[in-house]
């Protein structure tokens, strides 16, 4: 029994009118006290549910600003939940996906002007797992590589270009998605050499 409390078992819903027990309220610190309160808690779910839909904006809002200003500790508190919770983690993303196609595009694409180097390795990855050649190549394989060459396309010499990842042997042919595969060249001399196994790496002198 909770102390303070007027019911031992159970008691009426204030909202549903339904008698229920006490496991079904919420406990409450009241008056120096402890209490239940006089509604269940589906009907506290209910409530919260009709009231965030009249004050999303502000509820969302409010939710951002708590989230900046506990980042590494909300960050913690999901992935911890994620990895306790693996399969309620991916069944929770798919019922997301199904119900808000339009926002998971508009963050995809988001995500993808963000972070344009991992949307590279993301898409040579995906690409390698379909033709089942295996490999990762990490953002900070891709970044030493570039810098071992002096961010220079190996094909043309040149430095002022924007570089592509090319990898040596194609993942077409065969060629696995690993960095001992790859190497710098820009996008017009990737284009040029389309699904040839032509190894530049060779040629260049560091």
């Amino acid at each position: 029994m909770i102390a303070g409390a007027q019911y031992i078992d159970g008691k009426v819903c204030c909202r549903c009118k339904i008698w229920k027990s006490i496991d079904h309220f919420h406990k409450i610190y009241r008056r120096g006290r402890n209490e239940i309160r006089s509604h269940c808690i589906e009907c506290n779910r209910l409530a919260d549910k009709e009231r965030s839909k009249y004050n999303k904006e502000k509820i969302e809002a409010k939710n951002h600003s708590y989230y900046l200003k506990n980042k590494e500790k909300e960050n913690e508190r999901c992935n911890k939940w994620k990895k306790d919770h693996p399969q309620n983690g991916r069944k929770n993303a798919k019922l997301f996906r199904e119900r808000h196609p339009d926002k998971k595009k508009m963050w995809d694409r988001r995500w993808s002007q963000n972070n344009p180097v991992r949307t590279l390795l993301n898409g040579h990855t995906r690409r390698a797992r379909k033709k089942e050649n295996g490999g990762i190549i990490t953002k900070k394989e891709w970044e030493e590589l570039l810098e071992k060459y002096n961010y220079t396309c190996l094909s043309c010499g040149r430095t002022d270009v924007k570089l592509t990842l090319d990898h040596v042997v194609p993942i077409f042919l065969g060629g696995e998605n690993l960095i001992k595969n790859a190497q710098p060249l820009c996008k017009s001399c990737n284009s040029k050499k389309h699904t040839k196994i032509i190894d530049y790496r060779k040629e260049f002198a560091i």
